[in-house]
């Protein structure tokens, strides 16, 4: 009982389940299913355009680059010009990448651009949707109203996956992608009902993007977001080419169970993520990813989907509880700016992973870059052991301890 916070039982907690909240939960939902069609891409890439272990890498680095260096504009656009623009952007994005991909028959430019489109289109709708839930969710239940918003993306990675991949082998790859499209359309017509600027608004300006950059909690959280960014990065695309190469033909039961995994986590437990202590939470899971992507190079076909299982588990508490830890106190106008920082940091370590471990995959095994991955899951475990407590972690705060 030591870390739960103080609740008080007479006082009923404030609603979070709105109207408003329930649109971006469906529109992010049908975002989640044209997405998740393309969590098989390194299979695809693989299978059908016989590419690399480094081809691999940098094919799924381009996603990563091209949110890193669409963030900034999007967190200060969506604060700025509002969050159904930037939303339904994103969507555009999506939809004209995904038809992109059934006129591609091999590795080149033309797959890259659609790629960079595609981390574009996540960096237009994850911030604008993450921000509007901020506007509607109230403050004491805002790691609930974001782990529910990751739960929608995580229940479709779920299941499209396994369809996918039962899917492309029956009818080929090009039916997924117009399914992907159609998806991103129909997100687009729900996202034109949802409230396009912020609730509230301070009487003072928001700060700039590069002031923000100064204050110490936010370089620290940008720092932790990294080493989350290429821990995911490194178990989410080099476990399918190191399984194929173990001969393990079916991925999909991996993410299956992280997706599912995750979904549970977030949908049963989501209320009792703002009940405990922030800070502990998030270091835990820091330290356990250490754990999994050592383990992960002795995966069977046994254990594969237990390694996602594990990781979904993790996974599910840190991210929303990461998130909500960050925002706490931010004033509605910065809430895309932080949020913009946040997905910066993760993103830049989703790229470096991609880019940097393909090119160690192909010269040192897949196996190598889990352990890779797993020093920088112990460096964020230090960093949040250095800096103790919830309170300085907060991205509105500037004080640099």
């Amino acid at each position: 009982m030591r870390y739960l916070r103080a609740v008080s039982a007479s006082a009923p907690r404030p609603a979070l389940f709105t109207a408003a909240y329930a649109r971006v939960l469906a529109l992010h939902t049908c975002y989640g299913i044209s997405l998740a069609t393309f969590l098989l891409f390194p299979k695809y890439v693989v299978t059908q355009l016989g590419a690399s272990p480094t081809e691999v890498g940098n094919a799924m680095a381009i996603f990563g680059v091209a949110n890193v260096l669409t963030v900034p504009l999007v967190g200060i656009g969506v604060d700025r010009f509002g969050r159904r623009t930037f939303i339904l952007m994103g969507l555009f994005a999506m939809g004209v990448s995904a038809l992109g991909f059934v006129f591609i028959d091999e590795m080149g430019p033309t797959l890259y651009l659609l790629r960079a489109l595609q981390g574009s289109s996540f960096a237009f709708v994850w911030l604008s949707s993450a921000t509007l839930v901020t506007d509607s969710a109230p403050p004491e239940r805002l790691g609930q109203g974001l782990a529910l918003l990751g739960a929608t993306m995580h229940g479709t990675n779920a299941v499209v996956p396994m369809v996918v991949e039962l899917a492309s082998e029956k009818v080929g790859w090009n039916p997924v992608f117009i399914t992907s499209a159609v998806a991103a359309a129909v997100a687009a017509a729900i996202a034109l009902g949802v409230r396009s600027s912020p609730r509230d608004d301070p009487a003072s300006p928001p700060s700039r993007l590069l002031s923000m950059l100064r204050r110490g909690p936010v370089q620290r959280i940008m720092l932790v977001s990294l080493c989350a960014g290429t821990v995911l990065a490194t178990l989410t695309t080099f476990i399918q080419p190191y399984a194929l190469e173990r001969g393990i033909v079916r991925v999909g039961g991996f993410f299956l169970a992280f997706s599912i995994t995750v979904m549970i986590v977030r949908v049963v437990l989501g209320a009792w993520m703002d009940r405990v202590n922030r800070w502990v939470v998030c270091t835990s899971a820091m330290a356990i990813y250490a754990a999994l992507l050592l383990l992960a190079p002795r995966i069977s076909v046994s254990t594969l989907p237990l390694l996602g299982c594990l990781f979904g588990l993790v996974h599910g508490f840190f991210i929303p509880t990461f998130n909500a830890m960050s925002l706490v106190g931010a004033p509605a106008l910065e809430r895309g700016r932080i949020l913009a920082l946040l997905s910066g940091g993760f993103n830049i370590g989703h790229a470096f992973s991609s880019f940097a471990f393909g090119a160690l995959a192909a010269t040192a095994g897949y196996g190598s870059t889990f352990t890779a991955a797993a020093w920088f899951a112990i460096m964020g475990t230090v960093l949040l052991l250095a800096f103790r407590g919830a309170a300085r972690w907060s991205s509105a705060s500037g004080a640099d301890d």
